[in-house]
């Protein structure tokens, strides 16, 4: 799984549909579906329901996508740490060590 994998997977889940996602991140709508259906493929299970025309994540892609939140948030926080460090801000992250 990719960093842009996670941002495709959240954003569709967040806008309830491929066009929406796609406006969000500037991206075409058949590119979404490609890094969705090679996520899919990478994990050899469906992520997303589409009974209704409308992608509705299922039990799986809403697990997947929780534990991708996680990792995307541990990435920003890696990201501001990174920026912090670069603009001389103390942080309290070398304490530990």
């Amino acid at each position: 799984m990719t960093l842009d994998q996670i941002k495709v997977l959240s954003a569709i889940a967040q806008t309830g549909s491929f066009r929406d996602a796609a406006e969000l991140l500037h991206r075409t709508q058949p590119n979404l579906s490609v890094v969705t259906r090679n996520l899919e493929k990478e994990f050899g299970i469906e992520l997303f329901d589409w009974a209704n025309y409308q992608p509705v994540l299922m039990t799986e892609g809403a697990k997947v996508l929780s534990e991708a939140q996680k990792i995307s948030g541990q990435i920003q926080e890696l990201e501001s740490l990174g920026k912090a460090i670069r603009d001389g801000v103390e942080t309290d992250f070398f304490n530990v060590f």
